[in-house]
């Protein structure tokens, strides 16, 4: 539920609590108020009804009857007597008088009003009333007229009698129907009366029920707001946080015990003070002032409801420190209430600092590990390059068998040294998440042979025999194969220092298979004297190294399993161990790998003849006069005309008025390091400006080799330089040279066949497709990239790219593409925007061109392998 729902809950709660009260007084008023109105009525009904003027009017009525019948008899008594007589006529005018009084009042008076409703009754009222007037004149006139009018009246009045007789029984009904309906009213009005004085009670009794009800939860409430009260004076009371409220004006009007213990004032001595005078600095004063009128005037809010912000305060005795500072606020009918939750981070603060210390000295620490396992690479690598080189020269020359013996165990040792350098240098590349993995083709026969020979002077010694057994479908293979080296030297070697007397097996066997993908199992199995079942989890470990009945023959830095574990993780498998104490132990790694009997081209060129490269023109810039002579030696068994320098300013002055062929470039140099020398050549338009320069080094971490490449070598050679490594570079090289000058006759290949064909063979057609796509999605968008690049002048950025591109390209056999790549790289790299400019123009149309071919490769042969 969203914080806005639950506010509009909470509104609606509060609203029905409150609505309930008052629509209960609403009835009750409303009960009230028809009650009194009932008794109004009431009252005013029991009035009329104590004034009795029906009774009166039935009176009347009757009276009427009477009066008329007195009347008749008056007039009688007159016609008795022999003539006028005054008193006679007399009572007979006071008659007449009665009689027209009574039916006036019938027509005229207040309560006879209902005759005048009624039609019948006001006919005759009307008749009664006109007859009585039309005997006026008679009735008024002297005695003697009167008296002879007696007859006349006497007839007259007759004729009134039924009309007179009529009204008085109309009247009367018209009355007693006026009686009952009063009576009727009277009695509603009590049965109305009744009902809301029955409802009003009801009403008052839900109210005192409600009363009651609400009494008790307001006295819940009260209790439950006590003890909340008290928890969260407790809370407060409890908190390390100081927490202080203030109003608008800054004056403080609670201050909790942690904000005692923090500042140093005391409650009553903070209560009513001004907050800024007490915990602000006074140089911040201004601005604490400046951001409360802000707000007060604006209602723009900084730090108000912005959470935790770290900020600076003062203490009692002025000291300053760091704080972390919460504000909320509250709304109230005096104005705004500001809390403050303040945090003492001065400890904290500390800690980080210490920390961060710790951290600097930390990575100091680690910086100087790898540079002296840097600087202690180099410092022995370089007698460990002049051993190995002399004795490769030695190798060559002619000697008798001792002295081949010799020769060969000398070189066997000093690999084992370099593969003890080599396991340190892996460690750092692991440990920098930089181990680099290089794939050819090799023979997985000569690996193992070459295994065997380099621990069989030992295995002798221990009177070890070590045994090959390796399936005939894994004679060739694709892998890392100095990878593979690594670990079956670890793993051979520790089987022979542990076993004496014994015989080591080393195992090589296909397990799965797809398309030309195997999954191989190596296993190095040895009869010596085992691990502990508790000492198998941690020997993968680096520097665990287990004690043993030949501890003391057996010493080692416990690196050598760790790497073989991290290789094998890299390589995509995995290594494990089976081993009984006292009977041996079982290695096995898993690793998949391409097998493939396309290797007759590179053995073919492994074994040519050096002629290949005679007459190169190499330019020597080595400091070290040990690796200066073997290098020399080197170059000129091969054929290679070679000129020194011994420094980098040396080289650079030699590249500029010398034209070689190849510049051999030592990268650690007094006065000039080989980077900076790389530069100077690049961008000096010397006559071998444009010479490829290979790097030579011991600093073999990846992100150096890169820095290489950044600097415009076009290739580096890891010392110690030993024969076969020079031969391949050379060799290569060679190869680059006539790749270029066939390109100046007839127009490079678009797309090298014979690469494709092995990496169809390698691997499955959907994958290839798939790596296919891959790269030519990348090619159309390192293109708009490269492009981007160009325009807004980022040289390094455009060399790097091309770098890579021409690296993609290179994997799938994209020779031309490649090559274009390559001329934006150095293009790129010596600044020569002319030529850059170039480049860039042909690019976009090789690029058209690759993508052509490898469309028609890919729905060609990709198809036919699939079919």
């Amino acid at each position: 539920m969203s914080k806005k729902a639950a506010k509009g809950l909470v509104k609606q709660s509060f609203l029905k609590r409150q609505l309930r009260p008052l629509l209960l007084l609403l009835i009750l008023a409303m009960c009230v108020t028809t009650l009194s109105v009932l008794g109004s009525r009431m009252a005013r009904e029991i009035t009329s009804l104590q004034s009795a003027p029906l009774d009166n009017i039935q009176w009347n009525l009757a009276q009427l009857e009477i009066e008329y019948l007195s009347l008749l008899n008056s007039i009688n008594t007159a016609q008795d007597r022999a003539g006028p007589d005054a008193s006679v006529l007399s009572e007979l005018r006071k008659r007449f008088d009665i009689f027209y009084s009574r039916i006036d009042t019938l027509q005229t008076g207040r309560p006879f009003r209902q005759i005048e409703n009624d039609d019948t009754a006001k006919r005759l009222l009307i008749k009664v009333r006109s007859s009585l007037i039309e005997e006026l004149p008679v009735i008024d006139g002297d005695d003697a007229d009167l008296y002879g009018s007696l007859a006349g009246l006497e007839e007259d009045f007759l004729l009134l009698r039924p009309d007179v007789r009529s009204l008085s029984l109309r009247a009367v009904k018209i009355f007693a129907e006026s009686s009952d309906r009063q009576r009727a009213n009277f009695s509603l009005l009590l049965q109305q009366t009744a009902v809301v004085g029955v409802l009003l009670v009801l009403a008052l009794l839900v109210a005192v029920t409600v009363l009651v009800r609400q009494f008790q939860v307001a006295e819940r409430r009260a209790l439950e707001a006590s003890r909340s009260s008290s928890r969260f004076v407790s809370t407060v009371n409890a908190s390390l946080d100081a927490i202080i409220l203030a109003d608008a004006k800054g004056t403080v009007i609670d201050f909790s015990p942690a904000a005692e213990t923090i500042f140093g004032y005391t409650r009553n001595r903070s209560l009513g003070s001004n907050m800024a005078e007490l915990i602000i600095p006074p140089n911040l004063r201004d601005a604490h002032a400046a951001g409360m009128r802000r707000f007060l005037e604006t209602g723009e809010k900084k730090i108000i409801d912005a959470g935790r912000v770290e900020v600076t305060a003062m203490r009692s005795n002025g000291a300053t420190f760091p704080v972390e500072l919460s504000i909320g606020m509250t709304m109230e009918p005096e104005g705004p209430i500001f809390i403050a939750y303040v945090r003492d981070i001065s400890e904290r603060k500390r800690n980080q600092q210490e920390l961060m210390s710790a951290r600097d000295e930390a990575l100091a620490a680690d910086k100087a590990k790898s540079q002296f396992l840097a600087m202690m690479s180099h410092e022995m690598r370089t007698p460990l390059n002049g051993v190995l080189a002399t004795l490769d020269l030695l190798q060559s020359s002619a000697l008798d068998g001792r002295q081949e013996d010799y020769v060969r165990t000398a070189i066997a040792s000093g690999e084992i040294l370099q593969q003890h350098l080599d396991d340190v240098l892996d460690i750092t590349s692991i440990e920098a998440g930089a181990m680099e993995f290089r794939y050819n083709y090799f023979s997985l026969d000569d690996l193992l042979e070459e295994v065997r020979s380099l621990n069989e002077r030992t295995a002798a010694e221990q009177n070890d025999v070590i045994v090959l057994d390796i399936a005939d479908d894994l004679s060739n293979i694709y892998s890392d194969r100095h990878r593979l080296r690594q670990i079956l030297l670890n793993l051979v070697g520790n089987a022979v220092k542990f076993t004496q007397g014994g015989t080591i097996t080393v195992t090589a066997r296909s397990i799965s298979s797809t398309y030309h993908n195997r999954i191989v199992e190596l296993t190095v199995s040895d009869t010596g004297i085992g691990i502990k079942q508790e000492d198998i989890e941690r020997i993968f470990d680096e520097f665990v190294t287990l004690d043993s009945s030949y501890r003391r023959k057996t010493q080692g830095y416990g690196l050598g399993l760790a790497i073989c574990r991290r290789i094998s993780e890299g390589l995509g498998g995995h290594i494990g161990i089976e081993s009984t104490p006292g009977a041996g132990s079982t290695f096995t790694v898993t690793i998949p790998i391409a097998a493939t009997s396309q290797m007759g081209a590179e053995s073919d060129a492994e074994t040519a003849e050096n002629k290949d490269v005679d007459n190169l023109k190499v330019l020597l810039v080595e400091d070290n006069e040990t690796n200066r002579f073997v290098a020399v030696e080197l170059l000129q068994a091969e054929g290679c005309d070679v000129d020194v320098a011994i420094n980098g300013i040396e080289g650079v002055e030699k590249s500029q008025n010398g034209d070689f062929d190849l510049i051999l470039m030592d990268i650690s140099m007094p006065l000039m390091d080989g980077i900076e020398a790389t530069h100077v050549i690049r961008k000096g338009g010397g006559k071998s400006a444009t010479t490829p320069i290979i790097g030579l080094t011991a600093h073999a971490l990846p992100h150096e080799l890169e820095s290489l490449t950044q600097a415009g070598m076009q290739d580096c050679l890891i010392k110690p330089l030993r024969k076969r490594n020079l031969q391949k570079m050379l060799r290569s090289f060679r190869q680059s040279r006539e790749s270029e000058a066939v390109s100046e006759t007839p127009r490079t290949a678009v797309i090298d066949r014979s690469v494709m064909d092995e990496l169809a063979e390698l691997l499955p057609a959907e994958k290839l497709k798939q790596r296919m796509d891959d790269f030519l999605n990348e090619l159309s968008e390192s293109e708009e990239l490269l492009q981007a690049h160009f325009e807004h002048g980022r040289l390094p950025e455009l060399a790097a790219l091309a770098h890579r591109c021409a690296g993609s390209a290179a994997t799938f056999g994209a020779t031309e593409l490649a090559n274009a790549m390559r001329g934006v790289q150095t293009a790129a790299q010596e600044d020569r925007i002319a030529e850059l400019g170039d480049a860039m123009r042909g690019v976009g149309a090789i690029a058209g061109r690759t993508r052509k071919a490898l469309e028609r490769y890919k729905s060609g042969a990709c198809d036919t392998k699939s079919g």
